[in-house]
């Protein structure tokens, strides 16, 4: 090859491969986080039910604190409380009011979307803005699409893996915010933005598979895990919390919220447990860990502005409990869980079928037990690896890990690539010119015949 032309195609090689690189680099970085300080997200939520107003405005009373996130029962606001003026102007006074539903599959869409318009002119009537967001124990593909139509930002409530309990299950989604396809509300979008969905509570990412359901932030099964003993429960909480914050990558999210049934009882006395000190000292925690205190519509404005479609997030967990460690890697594709040095849970989101509620209307028999996976509702997602421990309240391990201890993003179904476009370019450009020079250098030994 001439000289020339020898200097041409380095020049361009080199360039090539900067170039690249370049945009490599870029696209690993998302250029709208801030990549030295990573922010944490804290929310606080109360769930009222018929019979526990005066105990809610009397807990909240003793805060002061405006950021809650309140969720109004169906029952609640069936029974006609937003039309009492002093009610609304006491309880908007502490944050954002959101509606719940309570096993929307059990219902027709017609219903769903009857109910839903209902509750939507009733906020902007009585409380002067549209809901931001819906609570769902169960999020329902159909509504999560609707009142994403019409401009609602988010749904909440959503229970990990949870297996058999209250006549739910939902295994397969996530407990961090995302957003939702339009398929299945515990499906990632793999095209840009969705609904947002929020989880009810924080549960720990190893010891609540492998010891029981009530390892997690919610106050009465953190108490009930805990002996009974609210010191304990506490400091349990605040440890998961602690933890969470610090293992998610590259956004950290962690709530905690009283359901509706922990005001019944012995459990609602604060000398039971002191639900004033509970969340006072999450509260101080937040502050004390660089953490912002979010109502919920604050949460999902963040998640918004900041990306443009779902993070990877990568988790390395410590149980504060038992000091187990487990993996997690989470993008738009699939969902990897290792203990030690075994994949234990692999789901491919990309092969997941519709949620059959988007059709189907589920008819649990609610005299029998709450806790039968055949009698329930379930739109739980298909793992194609299933092998999380036989925790209590848990779905039972089907034994099949697999031992790998390589980057938990690159294992697949041999394999789900994560391609990096801009590297793929350098290395095609850098193959297709080497090619070319190889051949251009062949011929031109061959004419001058110094082959």
């Amino acid at each position: 090859m001439e000289p020339s032309y020898r200097k041409f195609f380095t020049i361009f090689l080199v360039w090539s491969f900067l170039l690249g690189f370049f945009l490599g680099v870029l696209t690993i970085i998302p250029l709208n986080v801030n990549a030295e300080s990573k922010h944490l997200s804290v929310t606080i939520s109360v769930i009222i039910d018929i019979g526990e107003v005066d105990d809610t405005l009397n807990f909240l009373h003793n805060f002061n604190y405006n950021k809650w996130s309140i969720v109004l029962a169906t029952g609640l606001i069936e029974q006609g409380w937003l039309n009492n003026a002093s009610f609304v102007s006491s309880i908007t006074q502490y944050g954002e009011c959101i509606p719940a539903f309570w096993m929307a599959q059990t219902h027709d869409n017609a219903w769903k979307k009857s109910k839903i318009d209902d509750f939507v002119s009733q906020w902007e009537t009585k409380l002067g803005y549209k809901p931001y967001g819906f609570f769902m124990f169960q999020p329902d593909t159909y509504i999560a699409n609707y009142i994403y139509s019409i401009g609602v930002k988010y749904v909440q409530g959503y229970c990990f893996d949870q297996y058999a309990v209250d006549w739910m299950s939902m295994r397969g989604g996530w407990q961090q915010p995302y957003y939702a396809s339009p398929n299945h509300v515990l499906s990632p979008n793999s095209n840009g933005k969705g609904i947002i969905v929020l989880p009810h509570i924080i549960w720990d990412w190893r010891d609540s598979f492998e010891l029981g359901h009530e390892y997690n932030s919610q106050p009465i099964d953190t108490w009930a895990m805990r002996g009974q003993n609210y010191v304990e429960a506490k400091n349990y909480v605040l440890d998961l919390m602690n933890v969470t914050l610090a293992s998610v990558t590259p956004y950290s999210y962690f709530t905690s919220q009283n359901e509706i049934f922990g005001w019944g009882g012995r459990f609602k006395d604060e000398n039971t447990f002191n639900h004033t000190d509970f969340f006072k000292s999450i509260i101080e925690n937040a502050h004390k860990v660089g953490a912002t205190m979010e109502m919920f519509n604050e949460t999902a404005k963040w998640f918004n502005d900041n990306y443009s479609e779902n993070p990877a997030y990568k988790v390395y967990f410590r149980s504060p409990y038992s000091h187990k460690t487990s993996e997690w890697f989470w993008n738009s594709y699939c969902r990897i869980t290792r203990y030690d040095e075994y994949v234990v849970g692999y789901i491919f989101y990309q092969k997941q079928n519709n949620d059959p509620y988007l059709t189907l209307i589920a008819n649990p028999n609610f005299q029998l037990s709450s806790h039968d996976p055949d009698n329930g509702v379930d739109n739980g997602l298909t793992f194609t690896i299933d092998d999380f421990g036989n925790g209590q309240y848990r779905a039972p391990p089907k034994g099949n890990r697999v031992y790998y201890t390589g980057k938990l993003s690159d294992f697949s179904e041999r394999i789900i690539p994560e391609l990096n476009l801009p590297f793929v370019f350098s290395i095609f450009t850098m193959v297709t010119i080497l090619v070319y020079l190889v051949k251009k250098r062949s011929r031109f030994m061959v004419s001058t015949g110094t082959v």
